[in-house]
């Protein structure tokens, strides 16, 4: 397998494993992306990277993503950063104190898009670019 795929499905797994897991804690209460109060922002979440992890696996996987694949999974890595400020500032704005009890399980999901983006563009196929 490409490398640019391994680490771009690597990444996508991690931050759909990320989901269901505690997103903050606070009162006794444990809070994660599948709860009622995040509005389907996990399942959102869950739903893009599960397309990032499928674009990874399908074609040709010696070698790199094609062009299109390739600026498919940079939006949906970019749409997964801007839902997960989206849940800072509505918890915010809701007098919540969400990003100060977010749990390492919620930081995760934004740092692993990030590197999603930083190491596809870095293992990126100079050669030929084939589906």
């Amino acid at each position: 397998m490409h490398k640019q795929r391994m680490v771009i499905g690597i990444t996508g797994l991690l931050g759909v494993v990320a989901v269901p897991m505690p997103w903050a804690s606070a009162l006794g209460l444990s809070i994660n992306g599948l709860h009622e109060s995040m509005d389907g922002f996990g399942i959102g979440i869950i739903v893009m990277g599960l397309i990032i992890i499928a674009l990874s696996l399908l074609g040709n996987r010696l070698a790199g993503l094609s062009s299109g694949r390739f600026i498919t999974v940079i939006v949906l890595d970019v749409l997964i950063i801007a839902v997960v400020l989206l849940i800072i500032v509505a918890t915010q704005s809701q007098g919540g104190t969400f990003a100060e009890n977010a749990t390492i399980w919620f930081w995760m999901i934004p740092v692993m898009a990030f590197l999603g983006i930083v190491l596809a563009i870095v293992f990126k196929d100079k050669k030929s670019q084939t589906a």
